[in-house]
């Protein structure tokens, strides 16, 4: 399990914030502390960027409500509402500005929709290295790929150990890369299983 943090003493105000193991778990919790170390010394904005995805969209499949604390814990400031609807059209929903260095060089947004959707759009982030990053650190079946004018949307089926109820998590997980501006930017979306089911949509072939 990974973690985004905000470089400077965000880590540690985030364990010092939650005290007493809360739902996130004790062993989490060191955990959690180890990499936001690691990251710190890293500056490597491409963790950063997967480290969000990873704790906030997939570890919280089964918890979206508590997306926003996580951010709040995490320093990340809520967009107005106009700001963030650029983000999240047309669908409704909230929207954080997450910055990953000191120097605010690199900032990229999580967006949570009205129906449980999972967001982080780093525009200034290189697309190639992160998606790498989510292929050999996640349990994943691509599904598909598609060219869309000069960006590529790639599909995914996605298990993810659930720390709070027995059984895999599952989402659909969509990240959309581009090879124009020296292949910065990227945006990845995790649909939950329960959405999809709300919408009808067939049951997809979870990886084990």
């Amino acid at each position: 399990m990974l973690i985004v943090i905000q470089i400077g003493n965000s880590g540690m105000f985030l364990i010092g914030k939650l005290g007493k193991p809360t739902f996130i778990g004790s062993a989490s919790i060191i955990f959690m502390a180890l990499i936001c170390a690691s990251i710190t010394r890293a500056n490597d904005d491409v963790q950063n960027v997967f480290a969000a995805f990873e704790f906030i969209c997939l570890e919280q499949i089964r918890n979206p409500s508590q997306r926003p604390k996580l951010l709040g814990y995490l320093g990340a400031i809520e967009l107005p509402t106009q700001q963030a609807d650029m983000f999240l059209a047309p669908q409704k929903g909230r929207a954080w500005m997450v910055t990953s260095t000191n120097d605010h060089t690199n900032e990229f947004v999580v967006s949570l929709t009205d129906t449980t959707v999972c967001t982080v759009s780093a525009p200034k982030t290189d697309g190639a290295s992160t998606l790498k990053l989510f292929e050999s650190h996640t349990r994943n079946k691509k599904i598909s790929e598609e060219k869309r004018g000069s960006q590529s949307e790639r599909a995914y089926a996605v298990s993810h150990d659930d720390q709070f109820h027995d059984g895999d998590a599952h989402a659909l997980v969509m990240i959309t890369t581009s090879p124009l501006f020296n292949g910065e930017g990227i945006i990845l979306s995790a649909l939950p299983e329960a959405l999809l089911a709300r919408e009808g949509k067939s049951a997809l072939d979870w990886p084990k």
